[in-house]
């Protein structure tokens, strides 16, 4: 589930309105629930280590 967009790709509330619609569509809240159980899901959002900050 990705929160609504506007003008410029800016996200825009999440309201209750917007919240229903979504969680009837079973596949997407599959999705969602997957992706909050998997912490390599997030690592796609982080950048690389700096070496500087590893302890080799």
């Amino acid at each position: 589930m990705e929160p609504p967009r506007g003008v410029g790709w800016k996200a825009l509330p999440v309201t209750e309105d917007w919240v229903q619609p979504q969680l009837q569509k079973p596949e997407s809240v599959k999705q969602t629930r997957e992706r909050l159980q998997n912490l390599s899901w997030f690592l796609v959002f982080t950048e690389p280590a700096s070496p500087d900050l590893l302890d080799l």
